[in-house]
């Protein structure tokens, strides 16, 4: 994956390949970790910018029943011949109650080793609708639309797209960035399913083996 965005949360433009474990039954997201090198695709140089590399780790874990939990970080190390080398690094753990009805977050911002943030909040559900009371950093408050979705349940509803041969997907996401300010307009484009066995070296073989035959579609989702 390359990626040229700023170091938030979510990159602006993101290319997914989703699995479904069988065609009939209902999406579910099952614990997993992945990794992402990024690299500098092209630069606007009146920024300065000519170099950017970095790595995205994430770990999902939980359930339907149990809600679900997500780890989050993002390092990337900036640099030009005008400007300073500049290390950013963003982590984030999140909480998304079972059925997507509230969701919890906290955001830790650090540059060039140096705490540099923190943003956390939480959704509250109540008659009226849903509204994000943030803590840090700075107490707000921040109306949710109703059909907002947070990160997990809105990959969960990009598989049952997929399942359906929707070609596209549009909704509102919610992930806490922008210190917790930020409602995302997403739309996903998705690809024909795709059912060829999953290629991995041999260290990964047992890790992957599982997922062979698996039904999985490539998207784009620009946010």
């Amino acid at each position: 994956m390359r990626s040229s965005s700023s170091p938030i949360v979510l990159s602006a433009l993101l290319s997914l390949g989703l699995l479904s474990s069988a065609q009939g039954a209902a999406a579910e997201v099952v614990p997993h970790k992945a990794l992402y090198d990024l690299t500098l695709l092209r630069a606007n140089s009146v920024r300065g910018v000519e170099d950017v590399k970095g790595r995205i780790a994430f770990e999902g874990g939980g359930s339907a029943c149990e809600g679900y939990t997500a780890t989050f970080r993002q390092v990337l190390r900036m640099s030009g011949s005008e400007m300073e080398t500049r290390l950013t690094d963003v982590r984030s753990t999140t909480f998304e109650e079972p059925g997507g009805r509230n969701f919890r977050f906290v955001i830790d911002k650090f540059l060039n080793g140096k705490e540099d943030g923190r943003a956390e909040g939480r959704t509250v559900t109540g008659n009226s609708g849903s509204v994000v009371r943030i803590a840090k950093p700075k107490a707000n408050e921040v109306a949710l639309p109703a059909d907002v979705s947070f990160p997990t349940h809105h990959t969960k509803a990009l598989i049952e797209a997929a399942k359906a041969g929707t070609a596209t997907h549009t909704t509102k996401t919610y992930d806490g960035s922008d210190d917790g300010r930020a409602i995302y307009e997403t739309t996903a484009v998705i690809g024909n399913a795709i059912y060829a066995d999953v290629a991995a070296d041999a260290a990964d073989a047992a890790m992957v083996k599982p997922m062979s035959g698996m039904a999985r579609w490539p998207m784009v989702i620009s946010y």
